[in-house]
Formats: structure tokens, sequence, C-alpha cells
């Protein structure tokens, strides 16, 4: 309520005092004259009285000067009927001029509610308000009117003097009880409004902080802005944040640090976040702007670097950050990405499967095209894209020609295959190998293995033995292509019967001399209508009946049980090859992916279902025994290892089988582990290879000639072959391990001769 105090003497101007009686102009000093002076608590009802013990008053300017808001704040003041005791001290400063007092008129309320105040008193300092002032005095308004609820924030946006006043804190002070009226402020949060203007005032914030020119960064614009925020809250405010933005904390500590819930932490850390967002609402698109850029350039995990600024600590913008963006890669993300990513309801689980989709279709595709591919996500949904990529193992980040290409996780024959495609003309095993190495640091370490690969990809093409490419590669293209099928159907129709590729190579190739070899007549007869591919390089017509003819599984199902359900591979091979023809590569490899075959070692292949049959059968072949013995005791075939690597096996049916047969000498090269077995069936140079592991010093030709004839092999040979490629030293009529013992002549010097050459 407003009112104006007559005056009999002319040009004195009425007197208004800031207190929550009257709209004070100039506090009352306490060298200024009033009568009475001291309060008379005797004229006052209890309320009364308990309003002047709670502020303290004792004297008449003590409670004349007490500012609204400071009622407002105080509960237990709030509580207390202020009208009485306004009009008890009407009374006694005016008398009977007290009734007289009147309401303003409310033009003049008008009047002044579009031009007061010029000046304001903020905890007993008197503030004139500038134009600067009252610019930076307009943001704490904005965040404080935020908190008001739906209804409140129509009221005011209804009222156009209410969005005229500077800021709501002069609203509450001068004009309460219009305000009051019709909306109830958020009193507990007056107080942090309050400290905000007072930080503002005394200069504990900068004048340039509301205004955007100030920092180029858009990383330290954000750290000003968060930090200008935090500075508006209250002190248990400010705690929570430290505590849980800076230290890490969680709500639980922090509630009981402050003696309450972790859901009240909850609550007023939301609402803070939400604050966060909006105070950085006008410079999101600029920041994550400059984020994604930032990515795009360098993909990586953000450090502690990339958020240095001036105005924050590092670790409290990055965790605030965080909570505004969830999708920002930054280092101090813990929840970096969950398995959550998986279900269908997580807001990543559709960014995440289109890119994976993606990848499917393309091998590498370079940062800045895959943005134009996903142009219609928002910003914050890009910072989730490479939130992605940097979490999840699928995804792959390439360095390539000064810039970045994300990639799906490609196995090797998918390597192989995309490597292809970026050939103009199909390229040699070797230099697939070579390309996959430079472009994924994919290595292979084995042609046969990397055979195996590649053609386990039925994208990848074999045109020739060591020749590969894709469709695009095949020599033959469109009618041609047709013409061939036609020209091998007829010839298939004709023969009535399985038919090798070798076969009908050199059948066609008269007519398409072009062909490069059997292997890409294969992949152009695999797209016949009338020509069935039976694997294994086997071709026959659609006419031909065979319902009844044997497949491969069933072919070895039936050599094994025909041979004590246990054979030696090439063995094996060279009988199925008597019935139709099966390919010498990858062969080995093939037995072992069949469900129903055991390998035991030694290229030893057998039935599972006779498994310890067959371990009894093989363990009596010296064949099986020797190439065991090679494959897993070699060079180290000393005869008391013989339990632990023929550990599956009756070890005395293995030690009668090696003492039985002519195939093994057991020989002494005076070690300390024993006797060493060596197997007539081995190859030649790694005979020589094994007798040499075992000698401590060079051995003479003499002395290798005669273990050599215990083997059946001569020594002479060794003066011929590639010594280099086995390891192998000869000088002085002396054979040696290259790096297992110095060469003859050459012993190992003391260290006290060496000092005493060095003295001479």
């Amino acid at each position: 309520m407003r009112y104006s105090i007559p005056t009999t003497e002319d040009g004195l101007k009425f007197r208004l005092l800031s207190t929550p009686l009257f709209c004070g102009i100039d506090p009352i000093t306490q060298d200024e004259s009033i009568f009475p002076y001291e309060i008379d608590l005797s004229i006052f009802p209890k309320n009364s009285v308990r309003l002047f013990e709670m502020t303290g008053a004792v004297n008449y300017p003590d409670i004349l000067n007490i500012p609204y808001s400071t009622l407002l704040q105080e509960a237990r003041i709030r509580k207390i009927t202020i009208e009485t005791t306004r009009e008890l001290i009407l009374e006694v400063f005016y008398g009977d001029i007290a009734g007289r007092i009147k309401e303003i008129d409310k033009k003049k309320a008008a009047h002044l509610k579009d031009h007061f105040p010029e000046f304001l008193f903020l905890d007993g300092k008197r503030v004139e308000l500038t134009p600067v002032s009252t610019e930076i005095l307009k943001q704490p308004v904005v965040r404080y009117f935020n908190r008001f609820s739906p209804k409140n924030k129509k009221y005011i946006a209804s009222n156009g003097w209410i969005k005229k006043v500077y800021h709501i804190y002069n609203l509450i002070t001068f004009f309460p009880d219009e305000y009051l009226k019709d909306v109830t402020a958020p009193k507990d949060s007056i107080q942090s409004l309050i400290q905000s203007f007072t930080n503002v005032l005394e200069n504990k914030i900068t004048e340039g902080i509301f205004i955007d020119p100030a920092p180029s960064n858009p990383i330290d614009l954000a750290a000003l802005r968060l930090q200008t925020l935090i500075d508006f809250q209250d002190e248990r405010t400010k705690d929570f944040i430290n505590m849980r933005y800076a230290l890490g904390f969680d709500m639980k500590r922090i509630g009981q640090k402050h003696h309450i819930s972790a859901e009240r932490v909850r609550q007023k850390l939301v609402a803070f976040i939400l604050e966060c967002k909006e105070e950085l609402e006008g410079i999101e698109k600029k920041l994550l702007t400059y984020i994604v850029n930032s990515l795009v350039k360098t993909p990586r995990i953000l450090d502690q670097e990339f958020f240095t600024n001036s105005f924050m600590p590092v670790e409290t913008l990055v965790s605030i950050l965080n909570s505004v963006y969830p999708g920002i890669p930054s280092y101090s993300n813990r929840f970096f990405l969950s398995q959550n990513i998986y279900r269908d309801n997580n807001s990543l689980f559709t960014i995440y499967t289109r890119l994976k989709n993606m990848m499917k279709t393309v091998d590498g595709i370079t940062l800045t095209d895959l943005l134009l591919e996903l142009k219609e996500l928002q910003l914050p949904e890009k910072l989730s894209v490479f939130r992605i990529i940097l979490a999840v193992s699928y995804f792959r980040i390439v360095p390539h020609q000064n810039t970045f290409i994300i990639r799906g996780r490609l196995n090797l024959p998918e390597m192989a295959e995309q490597t292809l495609l970026r050939s103009e003309s199909p390229l040699p095993l070797e230099q697939v190998i070579k390309l996959v190495k430079d472009f994924y640091g994919k290595e292979y370490h084995d042609l046969k293995v990397s055979l195996c690969h590649i053609r386990l990809n039925n994208r990848v093409l074999q045109l020739d033995k060591n020749l590969f490419g894709v469709a695009a590669h095949i020599s033959y293209k469109g009618d041609d292509i047709v013409a061939i099928n036609k020209l091998v159907a007829d010839f298939l129709e004709k023969e009535q019967k399985v038919v090798d590729a070798s076969v009908l190579y050199k059948f066609t190739k008269k007519e398409f001399p072009l062909l490069r070899s059997k292997y890409e007549l294969v992949q152009i007869l695999r797209q016949g209508e009338n020509i069935s591919d039976l694997g294994f390089f086997c071709f026959v017509h659609n006419s031909v009946n065979l319902s009844e003819r044997p497949l491969v599984n069933e072919y070895l199902v039936e050599t094994l049980t025909a041979n004590n359900y246990v054979m030696n591979g090439k063995a094996l091979l060279a009988e199925i090859n008597k019935k139709r023809v099966v390919s010498v590569t990858g062969f080995s490899s093939k037995l072992k992916n069949v469900s129903f075959i055991d390998y035991y070692g030694g290229n030893y292949y057998g039935l599972k279902d006779h498994r310890e049959q067959n371990l009894k059968t093989i363990a009596t072949d010296p064949v099986f025994v020797s190439n065991f013995l090679f494959e897993k005791g070699f060079p180290d075939s000393f005869y008391n290892r013989l339990d632990d690597l023929f550990k599956d096996f009756d070890i005395d049916l293995i030690k009668s089988t090696i003492a039985k047969s002519n195939f093994f000498q057991i020989l002494n090269f005076g070690e300390k582990r024993g006797n060493v077995i060596l197997s007539k069936l081995w190859k030649r140079n790694k005979l020589y290879y094994g007798i040499l592991y075992h000698q401590n010093q060079p051995i003479t030709v003499e002395r290798m000639s005669e273990i050599c004839l215990q083997l059946d092999i001569s020594a002479e040979t060794l003066r011929k072959i590639n010594f280099y490629a086995l390891g192998i030293d000869f000088h002085q009529n002396h054979f040696w391990l290259r790096g297992r013992v110095n060469a003859p002549g050459v012993t190992k010097s003391k260290p006290t001769e060496n000092k005493k050459k060095a003295a001479n």
C-alpha cells in the first residue's frame, strides 16, 4: 500500500520511510530528530513486541529502516500481523494526522511505478541506478523470474508495468502489497536474489558478464556464464555445486553434511542444471558447433587441455557441461556409454543402429561426410554420434590423407573385399595382404591361412591360383557370361555326370581365350541357371538326378569307417579324390571344421564317436608318432618329454611303438636332459637342424657324418644347402647352429683380460 503524508509547510516534501509501513526515499539516520525516539513497548500488542525483539529494534529508526525483504525472508516474522504495528506507529508519530493519511490515487501510483526508483537501498547502502547498473541488474531478475510457477509467470507477463520494473527486488521492496495481493513469491529464494544484487553492486562480478562480445572462445564464454551463475547462488547451493561437480561427492554424502535428504540435494542440483541450460541457451549453438568441429578435426576423448579457461576450474566446468550436454565425450564423463544403448528405448539406440547399418554398406567415410549424412540431427545428437563412435569398439577411427575416416569393425575377409573394391584390377594374394596391412593395420602371418580367410568371403572371387578380385574384375561381362554358361551347360547336359572345373576350363578356353583360369571360370559358372556347383571345383547339369549322390561328408564317414575310423590327412584326401575331385588347398582346415571329425595332431583325423579306439590305433602307428613328435616336440624332442607330449595317449603303447620301429633313433648328445629322439621320416634339413640344436659346441664333419649315418642321410649334402635359411654355419671343417654356440676357436673373454687389454 502506498501512502501520502500531508504537510502544512509550503515547499516541504513529505517524508517516506524505507519500512514495511512506508515506501522510503532515504533511511532515517541516527542523528535525525524523531519524536518519540525510544520505542514504548507498553503501547504495542504482543505481536508487535515480538517483531521488535526478533529484529533487535530498540529505537524507532531501527524498526523504520528495516527493509521489507528482511520481513519476507524470516518465516517467524512473516507470521506477525504487520498492519496493527503500522497503524500504531502512524498514530505515535502523527497523532490525529495519522487518520488523514490516505492512499495514493491510481494515476499517481502508475506514474510512480513507471519512473521509480532512481536509486535503491541494499543492506543499508544507497545505490543510484545508472543505465549500466540497470542493465546488469536485469540478469538476476531473469533467473529469479524462472523460479515462479506457470500461473504466476502468466500473471506477471500480463501486467505491463511489472515487466517494465528494473528488477524484482524493487518490486518486492517498494510494491509489497500490490504485488503480493495476486502473486505469492518463493520467499525462500529471496536471499539468493539479494545476494546476487550484492555481488553485482560490490563489483564481485564484472559488468562485462552480461555483454556477449566478451570472450571469443566458446569454452571461455561458457565458463564465464556458468561461473557468474554460480556466484549468484546462495552459500549452501554453492557448497552443493562444489561438492558435486568439483569434488565428485554423491548426493547422500552432500545431504549428510547439510542434514537434508539425498533427494532434496538432487532436486536442488537439478534446478541448478536447468538454470545452466537457460544460461547457456544463448550460446548453445556456438558452443556445440565449436566442440563438434573440434571432434571432426581430431576425433578423440576431449582432455583437460581442451576445456582450459580463465574463469573457473576445469574439473567443475567439465562436470557441469557433461550434466547439461551428456553427449560431450569428455575425460570426465564417467558414464560414457552404458550397456543400455542396446535397448530399443534408449535414445542412443537409433543413432547406433543407423551408424552400424551405414558402416556395413561403405568401408570408411570421412567424418565431414558422415555429418552431412546426418545433417538432420540436432547439435546435441551429433555430439552423441561421437560419443558412440569413441565408446563402442565396433567402430574404428582411422587417419587417412590428412583427415579421419570412420569404419565398422571388419573381419579379415571383409578387409580383403574392401581392398579389392578400391582396386581397378584384380590383385595377387601377396598384394592384397600388403594393402590390408597398410590400410587396416592387420597382418597375415601365413599365406596359406590368409588364402583360407579370404575365401571365406563369397564376395571375394579367386580369379587364378594367386589372383583375387571382385565381380567388376571378371574378364567377361554381360552377354559373354551368358554365352559361357550356355556353352558349359550344354557340355554338362551331354556328359550327365560330375565334371571337374579343370576339364571345363580347357574346354571353354578354346572359345573364350581371355579366361584367366579355372578359378575365374568357377565364378562365372556359379551365375548359371542350369549348372549346379557341387563345391570342390565340381559341377553338374541340373538335369542329372543326384538324389542318391553321396555328399563329401558321407565320403568322409565311408572312407574313415573302412580304415579303422582314423587316417592320415593325405591318405584321406587321396581316397576321396578317387570318387570326386577335392581341392588340396585348405583341406586340413576344412576337416577341422567338420562337426563329426576329431583332430589328433600329426595330420591325423578320425570319427569323434570312436575317439578312444582311434587313440589306441594311432598310438601303434609309427608314422603318426613321428608326425606328432615333430609337430609338438621339435626340436626339443627329449625322450623324457614323452609323458607330457603324449598325455592323451597310452604312453606305454607310444614307447613300445618307438622301440619296435626302425624309423626312430635314440641318441645321446651328452646333455643333462637325457636322450633325444629323432625320426628318419622327418625331412633331411630338419634332421640336420635337430642334430646341431643339441650340440653345446661346433661339431666336426666326421662326427656329423657318424650321426647322420644312423639316420640314413649323408652329411655331405649339408655343405651344399642354404646355410643362411637353416641358421647353420660351416667353417674350418666344423658345423654349428648360428647364435646357439660360438664359432670354433672363439671363446668368451674374461672381464679381467679385457681390462688388461684396454690398459695396454
